[in-house]
């Protein structure tokens, strides 16, 4: 609901939750010895971690043109996609370099992936609910 803000910045909310549970799935299935039950719950953890961040991208996409003005909302689109654009790069620059240089496997990258989206939602959790309040 567009008119309620705070719908959208809850959904916010529950998807990095997705993304943090999907990554942290990621990070420890690749445990079982059953190649077709690690393809099971890889494609499973996926689904939920990219249920996520696609909500993610639609609510935070949602706020930015609730809160902006008409005369400026084209800029800030395209300002918006230039930089998830940048983030998605940077994202898979420093997965390579994790796994190239600092010698870390995919189960370990995804661990610390799932570590940066619970601690964004440590963040918005307490934004919402402790200091804009």
């Amino acid at each position: 609901d567009m008119d309620r803000v705070t719908s959208l910045e809850r959904a916010c909310v529950g998807s990095f939750l997705l993304m943090a549970i999907g990554c942290y799935g990621l990070s420890s299935s690749f445990d079982e010895h059953d190649d077709h039950r690690k393809f099971f719950w890889v494609c499973a953890f996926t689904s939920v971690r990219s249920a996520g961040s696609s909500v993610i991208w639609v609510q935070s996409s949602l706020i930015l043109q609730k809160f902006s003005d008409a005369s400026m909302l084209g800029r800030v689109v395209s300002v918006d996609y230039a930089l998830a654009t940048l983030a998605e790069a940077f994202s898979a620059m420093c997965g390579g370099l994790l796994q190239d240089d600092a010698g870390l496997s995919a189960e370990e990258v995804s661990f610390w992936m799932a570590a940066v989206a619970f601690g964004t939602l440590v963040v918005w959790v307490v934004y919402l609910y402790v200091v804009r309040v």
